[in-house]
């Protein structure tokens, strides 16, 4: 078995002296634990990152822990895990309580997008002159307005359809990139529950756009939110044309890059605010990413190269 080791090693061009630290940590007779020394640690990590550029696609290397010697290297649907939080090493998948990633729900994602897009009950234009309502709701046509539940600010009853259509043309052609100066203008407001309603909307469209551009549940929460954020603000085609560096740095779970790939012109304080969400990443917890059933060791996962 060691020389099969040996020659995936070589295939993947470590160096010799690091396969001698990772060879070395390994039990010499039956039932050894293998030895977890900072020589064996930094050897697993060369061969996590050596994986990494070989095989670029498919696998990216968080470093190991603040606790503990473990690290953890990512595949695309499974984590390769080298060592449990306390040091102890991991032979077999599924032997570490790990913290499965989950997707985003709408309710995980709306305080961070309701604090970059506000909360509008009014028709308004916004900073690129297309009406918008609620949470960032886009009404690209009258039609859309019309099916939106508005009310009359005066009366309190439904809106009538000549109503909605003299607020929707406020909102066209007003020009201000502020939401309060259409606050007098117009006269309708969203009914009780609207803003909740089209918010459940938008999320089940830019959570659609940012899945297809990076599948989500390869991703980090906080990550998953900041890509979200960016999708709910940029659309999906304006993803995938204009990010591709983002997605070089996902698939490399370098979440600081990221975060710095993740802006969108004309908007510094929303850039920041993603930013911060990415750099939640590098948090120990979030090394951990895929369920325990799924996991199995570096040696094991070598072996199969």
């Amino acid at each position: 078995m060691l020389k099969k080791l040996l020659a995936k090693l070589k295939r993947l061009g470590i160096r010799p002296a690091v396969v001698q630290d990772y060879l070395g940590g390994f039990p010499t007779r039956p039932g050894q634990q293998p030895k977890i020394t900072p020589k064996f640690t930094s050897a697993q990590l060369v061969i996590a990152n050596a994986m990494a550029v070989r095989f670029r696609r498919a696998y990216g290397w968080a470093p190991p822990p603040k606790q503990g010697t473990g690290s953890v290297l990512v595949a695309a649907g499974k984590g390769i895990i080298l060592a449990d939080p306390k040091g102890k090493p991991v032979t077999r998948p599924g032997k570490v309580l790990l913290h499965p990633v989950r997707r985003i729900t709408s309710s995980d994602v709306r305080p961070f997008v309701e604090q970059n897009e506000g909360n509008v009950p009014h028709l308004y234009g916004d900073s690129r002159g297309n009406v918008t309502v609620g949470i960032g709701h886009l009404v690209p046509d009258l039609g859309a307005a019309q099916a939106i539940a508005l009310i009359n600010k005066f009366t309190g009853v439904p809106a009538t359809p000549d109503e909605v259509a003299r607020d929707f043309e406020i909102a066209r052609t007003l020009g201000s990139e502020l939401a309060s100066d259409y606050e007098d203008p117009t006269i309708l407001r969203l009914g009780p529950g609207e803003a909740d309603r089209l918010f459940e909307v938008d999320f089940i469209v830019h959570f659609s756009a940012a899945d297809n551009f990076y599948s989500m549940e390869f991703l980090p929460a906080p990550v998953q939110i900041g890509l979200f954020d960016l999708a709910f603000q940029r659309g999906g085609p304006a993803l995938v044309a204009e990010y591709v560096d983002l997605g070089g740095a996902l698939r490399r779970r370098d979440w600081s890059r990221a975060g710095r790939e993740a802006n969108a012109k004309q908007t510094p304080n929303r850039n920041a605010a993603r930013q911060q969400k990415f750099q939640e990443a590098l948090a120990f917890d979030f090394y951990f990413t895929t369920a325990p059933a799924k996991l199995e060791s570096l040696l094991d996962h070598l072996m199969k190269l």
